[in-house]
């Protein structure tokens, strides 16, 4: 899927979320950054097109390991010796990042190195992505709404 569909699922659910976290800026940015970390391994995404991370590539087929929840768990525990809800957060974002690629004719390997590969029938880009993008635009701006008075205390 596109880094914009990652981002709006992302959203949908920080924003779902949000009243259950008590450091919601480290919630928030670490839900953000773990939702767009998976593509570093692709010259096409975002953070993929930096030069610094374009050694990555070289290692690392796209979709291959870090497009796995293997991945995901190993680094989440690393994370929760620094901060438990940090861990989740990154779990949580690196995970729907997953769960949305694994809808994809592409599809991923979940559990690398075993070979078994989720499969959907959304073409990245495509007209159904596009659809699942405004879907999920408008039921960010529905939570906003009806969440902002309970986010801001008001």
């Amino acid at each position: 899927m596109l880094t914009r569909t990652h981002l709006a699922i992302s959203i949908f659910f920080i924003l779902l979320f949000f009243p259950l976290f008590d450091n919601k800026i480290v919630f928030c940015g670490v839900m953000i950054v773990s939702t767009l970390l998976p593509d570093i391994d692709s010259s096409h995404s975002k953070l993929g097109k930096n030069f610094l991370l374009r050694p990555l590539q070289f290692f690392f087929g796209h979709r291959g390991i870090l497009h796995s929840f293997t991945f995901a768990l190993m680094i989440s525990v690393l994370v929760f010796f620094f901060s438990q809800e940090a861990s989740i957060a990154f779990f949580f974002g690196y995970g729907l990042h997953l769960l949305a690629d694994s809808l994809t004719v592409m599809g991923i390997t979940p559990f690398y190195p075993i070979s078994k590969k989720w499969k959907g029938v959304i073409k990245t880009g495509g007209w159904s992505e596009a659809i699942i993008f405004m879907i999920l635009i408008l039921a960010d701006i529905a939570l906003l709404v009806f969440r902002l008075p309970f986010i801001f205390n008001l």
